[in-house]
């Protein structure tokens, strides 16, 4: 829904403008950019955005594809080159792949130096960043970037889901479940039991501690 749908959506309503999709690896980016592009393609888009919307024609790549209305997408790999490319809306979505990388302050600092010297250089004015990822870490992108943000005034909505509320909000109250048909309260705190804090707080509840010592 957000990396494959969001910009056809997005494309539609705004045609000549420019969208920068990136993951973890350049093959899954490019998998992105191939379905976007499918979309976008299709007829049942012209019919849901009918400005004559179409891909043109020279440049149909997965990686790299342009409206016809002077629009461009642009896939690629965290630390993959930007050159020449601008984006009205950036899309990043799981810099980090797992555990393991996420553990790795190599790792996490390569995601964060890309992202400041390469994608965030590529920002048009008033351009919008939308960050999709398990919040593994509490330095991954995420958390370095609302730390910068603290900072610096830059403002970000954050969106959770944690798999059992830890507050009453307008749907539900603490301790229900998200989605209570797939996963009823019972069935996650098997898993929680099963995989321990550590991972539970990152992959269910967006929420990542330190150390599995920690409260939670």
């Amino acid at each position: 829904l957000a990396t494959i749908r969001f910009p056809a959506w997005y494309l539609g309503l705004h045609p000549a403008r420019e969208v920068i999709t990136a993951s973890h690896t350049a093959e899954l980016a490019l998998d992105f950019g191939g379905k976007t592009r499918d979309i976008v393609a299709d007829i049942p888009y012209r019919h849901i955005f009918p400005e004559g919307i179409a891909l043109k024609a020279d440049e149909q790549a997965r990686a790299k594809w342009r409206t016809n209305k002077g629009g461009s997408y642009t896939s690629v790999g965290i630390g993959g080159p930007l050159t020449g490319r601008g984006a009205n809306l950036l899309l990043i979505d799981d810099p980090i792949k797992n555990r393991e990388d996420a553990d790795s302050e190599t790792i996490r600092d390569k995601v964060w130096s890309w992202y400041i010297s390469t994608a965030y250089t590529r920002l048009e004015k008033d351009a919008a960043v939308v960050l999709v990822l398990t919040h593994w870490h509490l330095d991954d992108l995420a958390g370095r970037i609302l730390a910068r943000a603290e900072e610096t005034g830059e403002v970000w909505r954050v969106i959770k889901f944690p798999a059992i509320a830890i507050q009453d909000d307008e749907r539900r109250k603490a301790g229900e479940a998200l989605w209570p048909e797939k996963y009823p309260v019972k069935e996650l705190e098997r898993i929680r039991a099963t995989l321990g804090p550590y991972e539970w707080s990152a992959l269910y509840q967006q929420a990542p501690i330190l150390s599995e010592n920690q409260e939670f």
